[in-house]
């Protein structure tokens, strides 16, 4: 069984699962067994977005999201833009297409903080197995697409301005 949900969670807010009160995949804010030891606006414990939205009001911030679940855990209303699957709607955006629409609306944009979730190596994890040829081909695959948006960053000089981090659950 995976543990995604209470894994982004705690990267999303640097708090442990005690704190949030994210507790597995199947929490939801009306069904958990632990209260959050803090709440925002929504009743949720505050995200690191939240923080930005509190501090710089004024902060453009954008959301692209592969696995659709995954907004449940998040204020997403903080967010200027917001990109994601949506299961009830059946739009469905690979990785490619998030990452692609991501990287240009950066380029263009110029948003305080790009959050970008791609599910797509866990899902080649769990359905090929962690350290076959398909994950390492995945991981590869991103690696490449991270590298050419850095180099885009680079040749407009906007890597000096950049703060990049790279997380997985």
């Amino acid at each position: 069984k995976t543990s995604s949900s209470q894994n982004w969670m705690s990267m999303m807010c640097g708090a442990p699962i005690e704190m949030t009160g994210v507790t597995s995949n199947e929490w939801t804010r009306e069904n958990h067994k632990i209260s959050p030891a803090a709440v925002n606006k929504q009743g949720i414990f505050p995200t690191v977005f939240d923080c930005i939205r509190e501090q710089k009001p004024g902060a453009r911030m954008e959301a692209y999201i592969e696995w659709a679940d995954e907004t449940r855990l998040y204020d997403m209303s903080v967010f200027d833009e917001v990109l994601c699957s949506d299961a009830e709607a059946k739009v469905w955006y690979d990785a490619d297409q998030l990452l692609d629409a991501a990287f240009a609306s950066y380029l263009e944009n110029e948003p305080d903080l790009l959050f970008v979730s791609i599910d797509y190596p866990d899902h080649v994890g769990h359905s090929s197995g962690h350290e076959t040829q398909d994950y390492f081909d995945c991981i590869h695959h991103m690696d490449e697409m991270v590298g050419k948006f850095v180099k885009d960053l680079e040749t407009r000089d906007m890597l000096k301005d950049a703060v990049i981090f790279i997380v997985a659950d």
